[in-house]
């Protein structure tokens, strides 16, 4: 049409290839790669002088390829193609009011305007995408269009579907420019998707079917999910936000910042972890196989994209909540379970605190892991639980300390890098027990008291007890104990040990099979159990039951041996068999003032004894054999019986100048034959003896392996003398039944008695030719505490039974 003010041209075309056309025009150089027949319509408006003013166009296309100005390193597909728009070429404007895209699924929808400004063309975009499959995003998504959030989600995204994406977008490019570089300057829009692989974190586990929205702007990019699984654990909502879009250049990049929560089993949480390059569990000793419970989790990651990333620009961050935890083997063999529990980790440390059981023990923790190899501890747990016999024995306290009971305890049990480990403990004693064999130390449960002490591990094998502190009611110990790698004690050292009213320090070394070298020092030592017995009855069982072999050496400046007994400035050297028989005794020391000697050693043939006490009564109270006796000098010797067993022995004991008082069985001799003068001076000032004699045989039998228990002391030829009493005794104690098989003879006698047997004839009459005077014979029969004395006061002394009392012979 024409009028005298507007021409308007209409070109209706078929068959038209931009590419072609860009061969035969410069200015069209920017469509080389739109290779699709284009057909259509123009409608261009000149003016008076013919010049064109505006155009108006409907384009269409099939089945082509599509790369203007150079969006994409090649030719995108295009199914269908339409377009239509304006364009005003005084303004230099123009104007896309509809845009359709079929790219073979896909569809994109749009509309646009261009300007011009000087020289730059300047394009503002409206488009909604729709049906787009995450795997054909890289395709479609141009290179040079926000290159790093295009890198992470084409490289991250896959699987699923982008039901609908909105753009909007300002951009300029000037033809004019070699590197053809497109200058964003307006960027946004929204995406939803459903059914998508997210792979946060490659190559930790990814989620699989996640379901939301994306948002992004010319600065960020934010991804927002409500749904999804990573493996059998369900994702509750995850974050993407990808910022700095606009400080990409030269040392600079966008970062990203990734959140996820997830709930489910705690074993598919932990598997993630473990995965490379984190290994987190791997780090902990958590055998992930074989953990249970649930967690609610939430974990992050922040890193700067870029294709030359390490771990350490990684920022990791995870918290969790977990229930019904089952983790077998996290210390010492034992599983943690229960809850609730709060797990945090990030590149440092992995902390969990909370409530839940060691085994069987209910607790409180709080675990430290340090990641770091700077930091000299490797891993720390602090709690609080009430430590059983059988924690502890996994602990590393060894069987011989026998722990019973419950210890309510604070505990820091710290790994070193070198694997090595501690358990700091305190604990309460009052319900619970145990023993330390080679100190002696007893501490039974019932009175109150605190224990403190650090067990040292080494690849989880506790080596040594240090800085042992226990104190109850009276009692308190301190020392170090070292271990054995089979679990036994090694070497025990107490700078202190006061148990009841023992007071002193010892050393105690293991000898193996030998059982262990103890030396003490110290103030005083109460071996008032060694002595006078334990008030039980022998037994073959207890006489077959094993002890711990010991060596002993000890110097104190009193040995207690019982109640208002003891002996001064003692030195005792002996040596215990595992059936609880001595082997060697050595012992000197003081009793009233009055040097004690004691020397049982083995020799060839068995053993040999010497005893000598220069105060015999006292020493033989104090030993606990003997209360009845006053002053004295004892004289015991022994040596091995001829074709006798190892601990047989035969011998001679003396006893010269002592006095007798308060001597039960001699009381009911007295009492028998109406001595009542004698018998008052027994129980007043004593009866006063010159000396007495025995020879004796012991015969020692019962070590398992022989056939009987036997501990049997025999006498012979026993004799005193004293002022007033004459004595005879034979026959024997048996020592493992407790009881008596004596016989003898008792005469009253004077200094008269002797002077009359002197006299020829009056002593010819009264001792019926000088051989015999009345007297009374006796028998002391039965238990040790309960004896039977029976008395025959009408006998007459046999031939030369005065001399003999008298040592006349």
């Amino acid at each position: 049409s024409w009028d005298a003010k507007k021409t308007t041209a209409a070109v209706v075309f078929s068959g038209i290839t931009p590419a072609l056309l860009a061969q035969q025009s410069e200015q069209l150089k920017d469509f080389s790669d739109v290779n699709m027949p284009v057909q259509g319509s123009v409608n261009i408006d000149l003016d008076a002088d013919f010049r064109p003013a505006t155009a108006r166009f409907a384009l269409g296309a099939e089945s082509g390829t599509f790369n203007a100005f150079q969006l994409y390193d090649a030719p995108i597909g295009i199914k269908d193609f339409y377009v239509k728009g304006r364009f005003d070429a005084r303004g230099q404007q123009g104007e896309i009011q509809d845009l359709k895209i079929d790219l073979g699924g896909p569809k994109v929808q749009a509309s646009g305007r261009m300007t011009t400004e000087g020289g730059m063309h300047v394009a503002a975009v409206k488009a909604t995408l729709t049906d787009m499959p995450m795997d054909r995003v890289a395709a479609y998504w141009p290179p040079r269009l926000t290159p790093d959030p295009r890198l992470w989600v084409t490289t991250h995204l896959s699987k699923g579907i982008a039901t609908r994406a909105t753009l909007e977008l300002e951009a300029g490019y000037n033809p004019s420019f070699t590197d053809h570089k497109v200058s964003l300057r307006r960027l946004g829009g929204k995406i939803d998707f459903k059914g998508v692989r997210v792979n946060y974190f490659p190559p930790l586990t990814a989620v699989q079917d996640a379901a939301g929205t994306a948002t992004y702007d010319e600065k960020s990019f934010h991804i927002e999910a409500s749904a999804g699984k990573l493996d059998d654990m369900t994702v509750r909502k995850s974050a993407i936000h990808i910022v700095d879009l606009d400080k990409i250049g030269k040392g600079e990049h966008s970062k990203i910042d990734i959140a996820v929560s997830l709930n489910g089993p705690l074993k598919t949480a932990l598997k993630v972890l473990d995965g490379p390059p984190l290994k987190y569990p791997e780090m902990l000793g958590i055998k992930t196989a074989s953990v249970g419970g649930k967690a609610d989790v939430d974990v992050s990651f922040k890193f700067p994209i870029h294709k030359g990333l390490t771990l350490n620009e990684v920022k990791v961050k995870a918290d969790a909540k977990l229930r019904d935890v089952e983790l077998p083997d996290i210390v010492a063999g034992m599983t943690l379970s229960g809850g609730p529990m709060d797990l945090s980790v990030d590149n440092d440390a992995l902390r969990v605190n909370g409530a839940g059981k060691l085994d069987a023990v209910p607790l409180q923790f709080d675990w430290v892991k340090n990641f770091s190899k700077q930091e000299a501890v490797a891993s720390k747990v602090g709690a609080k639980l009430s430590l059983d016999a059988a924690t502890l024995l996994k602990f590393g306290m060894p069987k011989d300390m026998a722990p019973q009971g419950a210890m309510p305890s604070t505990i820091s049990y710290t790994v070193s890098q070198d694997k090595s480990a501690s358990l700091n403990l305190k604990g309460d004693l009052k319900m619970f027990s145990f023993a330390v064999p080679p100190a002696g130390y007893q501490k039974p449960a019932g009175p109150p008291g605190q224990a403190s002490m650090t067990i040292h591990l080494k690849d989880g094998k506790a080596y040594r007890i240090s800085a042992l502190d226990v104190k109850s009611g009276t009692a308190a110990a301190q020392g170090d104990i070292d271990l054995l790698p089979g679990g036994g004690i090694k070497k025990v050292l107490m700078r202190s040990l006061v148990m009841g009213d023992t007071n002193i320090s010892l050393q105690a070394d293991s000898l193996g099979s030998e059982g262990y070298d103890v030396r003490v020092t110290g103030r005083q030592l109460d071996a008032s159990s060694a002595f006078g017995g334990n008030g039980q009855k022998n037994t073959d069982a207890e006489a077959a039951r094993p002890v711990t072999p010991l060596r002993l050496n000890a110097s104190v400046d009193r040995l207690l041996t019982g109640k208002d007994r003891w002996l001064d400035d003692a030195r005792i050297n002996l040596s215990r068999t595992m059936w609880n028989r001595l082997d060697r005794l050595q012992l000197e020391a003081l009793a009233s003032g009055k040097a004690v000697s004691l020397q049982y050693l083995p020799q060839e043939g068995g053993h040999s004894l010497r005893f000598e006490a220069d105060n015999a009564g006292q020493a033989l109270s104090v030993l606990g054999i003997s209360s009845s006796i006053r002053g004295g000098r004892l004289t015991v010797e022994g040596h091995p019986r001829k074709l006798g067993g190892p601990r047989d022995m035969a011998g001679t004991a003396t006893i010269e100048n002592f006095k007798l008082n308060d001597a039960p069985v001699v009381a009911k001799l007295l009492n028998a034959m109406s001595l009542t003068g004698i018998l008052s001076l027994l129980s007043g000032e004593g009866l006063t003896f010159k000396k007495a004699r025995v020879e004796f045989t012991w015969t020692d039998r019962g070590q398992p392996g022989q056939a009987q228990n036997v501990r049997m002391l025999k006498l012979k030829d026993g004799q005193t003398s004293g002022a007033s009493l004459g004595l005879t005794f034979e026959g024997a104690i048996d020592q493992w039944k407790n009881v008596y098989d004596l016989r003898g003879t008792i005469v009253p006698v004077s200094d008269l008695n002797k002077m009359l047997s002197a006299i020829p004839i009056i002593g010819t009459v009264l001792t019926a030719g000088g051989e015999g005077i009345i007297a009374a014979t006796y028998t002391v029969t039965g238990p040790k505490d309960k004896p039977e004395v029976m008395v025959n006061p009408l006998s007459v002394l046999a031939p030369g039974i005065l001399r003999k009392l008298f040592f006349e012979q």
